[in-house]
C-alpha cells in the first residue's frame, strides 16, 4: 500500500428517483432510470403526496385510506425482479411477500431487522428487491430499469426508489486522488 501506483476499487453507487405522481390507471409502469452500471438492489417506498420533509412525516404506506398497491415487480432489459410480481393485500393484512424480502435483505447486508411485522405493514413499508443474480454484464451496454405497479385506480402517492448500483474507481493512495470509472488502459 506505501507504493505510488493506481488501486481498483468497487463500491455501491446510490441513485434516487421520485415518481411525483402515481394516479395513472391501474397497472401503471415507469421507467426510473437508465444505467450504464449494474444495478444490486433496489428499495422502493411510498408517501402520501401531501406529506413532505417539513411536515416530518416519516410513514411510508401500502394504502391510501380504502385503495392500495396490490402488487410490485421491477424489469432489466428483458428480465423480471421477482419472476412473479410481489403480491400483497394491505386491507386483509397479507403482507408477508413485501416483509420476508425486507427480512433477507437485513441479513445481506448483515444487520438485524429493525422492524417487527406490525411496524413494517402500518409504518415503514419499504419494498426490497435483490437485481445482484443478473446475466453477464458486457462493458458499454446500459440497462433500462422499470418498476411495475399494480393498485386501485384512485390510490395516490409520491414513489421514492433507491437504486444502489456497482461503481468502480481508482486511488492513487500516494497522493489520495480519486478517479471515477475504470482506468483507461495505456
Amino acid at each position: 500500500m506505501n507504493e505510488n501506483k493506481n488501486r481498483e476499487v468497487s463500491y455501491l453507487y446510490r441513485q434516487c428517483t421520485v415518481i411525483s405522481d402515481l394516479t395513472m390507471g391501474t397497472s401503471p409502469s415507469f421507467r426510473i432510470a437508465s444505467l450504464s452500471q449494474k444495478p444490486r438492489y433496489l428499495f422502493v417506498g411510498f408517501k402520501d403526496p401531501k406529506s413532505s420533509f417539513q411536515t416530518n412525516n416519516s410513514l411510508f404506506i401500502q394504502k391510501s385510506g380504502d385503495k392500495q398497491i396490490t402488487s410490485l415487480r421491477v424489469q432489466l432489459r428483458n428480465a423480471y425482479y421477482p419472476n412473479n410480481p410481489m403480491t400483497f393485500d394491505s386491507k386483509k393484512n397479507h403482507q408477508m411477500h413485501p416483509y420476508e424480502n425486507y427480512i433477507e435483505m437485513c441479513k445481506h447486508f448483515g444487520n438485524r431487522p429493525q422492524l417487527n411485522y406490525k411496524d413494517f405493514k402500518d409504518l415503514h413499508s419499504i419494498f426490497c428487491f435483490d437485481l445482484s443474480a443478473q446475466e453477464e454484464w458486457f462493458p458499454g451496454s446500459t440497462c433500462e430499469v422499470t418498476l411495475h405497479i399494480t393498485k386501485d385506480a384512485d390510490f395516490k402517492a409520491k414513489c421514492y426508489c433507491l437504486i444502489l448500483k456497482e461503481e468502480d474507481s481508482t486511488i492513487n493512495v500516494a497522493n489520495g486522488a480519486i478517479h471515477l470509472g475504470k482506468p483507461r488502459p495505456n
